[in-house]
């Protein structure tokens, strides 16, 4: 058995691995170019652990996983880049948005651990975003935003994202499809109605650990494969 921890980070060290992944993995989707001058992506904007929470997966040292989640403050979010008049409208109604950012897994968490990729991908995602739903109810938030590619729509449909507006060409990762989705955290319905969503939902995270008073490195919670 081998234990996985889950952070949520503070430490440049540990923030620099979740980077790492991020543009290694998005480099294989070619979603970024590591090649060129102007390779990599842009620093998500915000003021650590109040508007901007970043969340890592190690075991043993080896980086697993990661996720962020930026809440719509005074930098605003990632996604108006290009959906700025979707979140407009949702920002008119006076709801509260925050943007889940930059998840990624390791292809090799699969090798490491000796089991299926698709099995310990899958638990990796949904322990990941466990921790961005709490931690986005812990901040008051009433709509969970994400831009993803359509070819991972199942996944967050199952959660209970629901799409706004058409799909539209992302530029800042090489122009690939992205279609908004959003999930309104007061109507959790059809996440109890599906065995993805109840994963999220079982074993609640204590919302108290997202209060950090201490600007240090927390294990949020561990798992055992």
């Amino acid at each position: 058995m081998k234990k996985i921890d889950f952070y949520l980070v503070c430490s440049g060290d540990k923030i620099e691995k979740a980077n790492g992944l991020i543009l290694s993995e998005y480099g294989k989707e070619g979603y970024v170019d590591l090649t060129g001058e102007k390779s990599g992506l842009n620093p998500l904007k915000g003021d650590l652990n109040s508007q901007l929470f970043t969340f890592l997966a190690l075991s043993d040292g080896f980086v697993l996983g990661t996720v962020s989640i930026v809440v719509d403050e005074k930098w605003g979010l990632p996604l108006d880049e290009i959906f700025k008049i979707e979140a407009d409208g949702l920002r008119a109604f006076g709801e509260k948005c925050a943007e889940v950012a930059r998840l990624a897994v390791n292809r090799q968490a699969g090798d490491f651990f000796g089991i299926d990729q698709r099995k310990i991908q899958m638990s990796i995602s949904l322990s990941l975003f466990k921790m961005v739903f709490y931690c986005a109810k812990a901040r008051n938030i009433d709509i969970l935003c994400i831009t993803i590619n359509p070819k991972h729509e199942n996944f967050y449909e199952a959660l209970g994202f629901e799409s706004v507006g058409e799909m539209k060409s992302y530029d800042t990762v090489n122009g690939a499809p992205a279609l908004l989705k959003i999930l309104r955290l007061k109507n959790l319905d059809v996440m109890k109605n599906n065995f993805v969503g109840r994963e999220i939902l079982e074993n609640p995270i204590d919302m108290n650990v997202f209060d950090l008073k201490e600007k240090k490195d927390k294990i949020i919670f561990s798992q055992e494969f």
